[in-house]
């Protein structure tokens, strides 16, 4: 069968697959299989079902279809300075490496683009007035959600197939905006990071505009929709929103930072004070199996991801600092040999608290302390040097209550970004869209090693976009490859 894009070949016809992997609630809605997403959207019960299968998507499948079951948040990391693959033919190992090739690319275009589809569905069965019972705030706050959801997708398309918006003011070419469902044959052309980024912020305000702020575990909130803006705000260097949306999150949002005494045990837990949206997982039927970032981080799943030197180096110089506390040193033999007694193992992704298997845990996706780094970096770019010291610090302090007090400057606020949100998918695109290097020349003696024009990259360098999918250039005469890959 000819292979389509996804965003075609998955077309507003094929069935929506619901499997029920977020927060109890989701148990209480009847999955189904056989959805048909034109006509089975006709009432409240059917959104709330068909939104489930929006969240279910967020993850992806297992193997080389995933989002946030892995690809999305190893990609940035081990692209970084801070994480790297533990060996060769890992599955992290081609993101460290960055040696591919046009026709064998990492991938993160199919699931976003399915997940987007799901959305679309949602949002125009609801502006068709398709959805008749429900009250009006009911059907707001899941039109919200499925807003939020595509607004991620379209972001995580941009940052991985376009440049920083600030590398050009976002007039390079990014992805395909979609928002509505479309037919097979559709054929649409790149739009550039600025277009899309217009379409994130939309999507994102007018959820905003149309969601509560209860907490519901799995599911997203108003708090959410701003987090992510306030993110999303960051990147594209509108430095004032940033702040503005991060400090309201921080003030209003009802979400607490952990304690230094919480941090280390809060990871297992779910539903607590910092984490605003999380992804969670019942069983290791759904989709955290073997192929899920919590198997790959640990020791005794697959062992593919491990901390590097240069973060190893700092750990080890301050031992107070409890961010220590969810990291281990190795325990098999050949890793010990490889690593000694340092700690390069990272348990962000535990098993969650009650359970018995290391898969069975949940993805944070939004949490406070990214907040107040946004609001750190957003104020220094604004020459607000109290308030870049203030949010800057309270989380020095917070890993550290001992620590010294710092001023605040760009390059250690983006420091302590990557060390406080390490494993979570950021330090790579932090890197590149402040025109900064990521420099992987301090390895393991055992490393295996990236590309020679990879160990030391800005974001000038071509492999800090992927190449556009072979099947996605083989079927859309509309679309043209990102420069540096050969079509």
């Amino acid at each position: 069968m000819q292979m389509k894009k996804i965003i075609y070949s998955l077309i507003a016809l094929s069935a929506v697959t619901i499997t029920a992997t977020s927060c109890k609630d989701f148990l209480d809605k009847e999955p189904t299989t056989s959805l048909s997403t034109e006509l089975a959207i006709t009432n409240f019960k059917d959104a709330q079902t068909a939104l489930v299968g929006v969240y279910d998507g967020v993850q992806g499948n297992s193997g080389a279809v995933s989002w946030y079951g892995a690809r999305q948040i190893y990609r940035a990391d081990v692209a970084g300075d801070l994480m790297q693959a533990n060996g060769a033919g890992k599955r992290c190992s081609a993101d460290f490496e960055m040696n591919w090739t046009g026709v064998a690319s990492p991938n993160i275009w199919d699931v976003p683009y399915n997940v987007i589809r799901r959305a679309n569905n949602i949002i125009k069965a609801i502006e068709d007035g398709k959805i008749k019972d429900g009250t009006p705030a009911q059907i707001n706050h899941i039109k919200g959600q499925a807003l939020t959801v595509r607004a991620l997708a379209h972001f995580d398309l941009a940052r991985n197939y376009g440049l920083p918006y600030t590398a050009d003011n976002g007039v390079s070419l990014a992805t395909p905006i979609v928002t509505t469902p479309l037919l097979p044959d559709a054929q649409l052309p790149r739009n550039t990071v600025a277009e899309v980024y217009t379409q994130v912020i939309k999507d994102l305000t007018d959820a905003i505009a149309l969601m509560n702020t209860s907490k519901n575990l799995g599911y997203l909130n108003q708090q959410g929709a701003k987090a992510l803006l306030a993110r999303v705000y960051l990147y594209k260097g509108d430095n004032q929103n940033a702040f503005n949306t991060a400090v309201d999150v921080i003030n209003n949002g009802g979400y607490t930072l952990w304690t230094n005494a919480q941090y280390a045990s809060a990871w297992a837990n779910q539903g607590s004070s910092e984490v605003i949206w999380e992804i969670v997982n019942f069983s290791s039927a759904d989709w955290t199996d073997r192929e899920g970032i919590a198997y790959l981080m640990n020791e005794n799943g697959y062992a593919d991801i491990i901390l590097s030197k240069k973060a190893c180096n700092y750990f080890n110089a301050n031992p107070n600092d409890v961010r220590n506390s969810i990291m281990t040193k190795s325990n098999v033999k050949v890793n010990i040999d490889n690593y000694g007694t340092n700690k390069v193992w990272l348990l962000k992704y535990p098993m969650r608290q009650g359970q018995s298997d290391i898969r069975i845990g949940n993805v944070i996706m939004l949490r406070l302390s990214e907040q107040y780094l946004i609001a750190a970096e957003a104020a220094i770019k604004l020459g607000n040097q109290a308030n870049a010291d203030k949010y800057l610090n309270d989380i020095i302090k917070r890993a550290n209550p001992t620590a010294a007090t710092v001023t605040a400057t760009l390059e250690n606020i983006i420091w302590e970004r990557g060390i406080e949100l390490i494993g979570e998918g950021h330090r790579m695109y932090d890197l590149m869209r402040n025109n900064m290097n990521s420099n992987r020349s301090d390895r393991w003696a055992n490393s295996i090693i990236p590309n020679n024009e990879s160990i030391n990259f800005n974001r000038n360098y071509f492999r800090v976009r992927y190449a556009i999918p072979q099947n996605e250039l083989n079927t859309n005469k509309n679309t043209t490859q990102n420069p540096g890959y050969a079509n």
